[in-house]
């Protein structure tokens, strides 16, 4: 119970509080490639995600892969 309320929990706050900072500043981009040439990024969400993991720490585990998902557009979960 220790672990879960002094890391676990907090860890996982401080995961999604950094993520959601990210989620307004995804843009396209272009990248520098050889001359006339044009390399255009533009960032789509993949759509639904799944992960794997472990039973230590598992809600801070689960906000390691849910937070980057949400922020770039991917839906949550029962979301299409």
């Amino acid at each position: 119970m220790r672990d879960t309320l002094g890391l676990d929990v907090q860890r996982t706050a401080a995961t999604f509080r950094y993520f959601g900072g990210m989620a307004d500043k995804f843009q396209s981009t272009v990248v520098p490639v050889e001359p006339g040439f044009l390399d255009h990024v533009v960032p789509e969400p993949l759509g639904v995600i799944g992960q794997i993991v472990p039973w230590n720490f598992p809600v801070m585990f689960v906000s390691w892969k849910l937070g980057p998902a949400l922020a770039a557009g991917n839906p949550g979960p029962g979301r299409r």
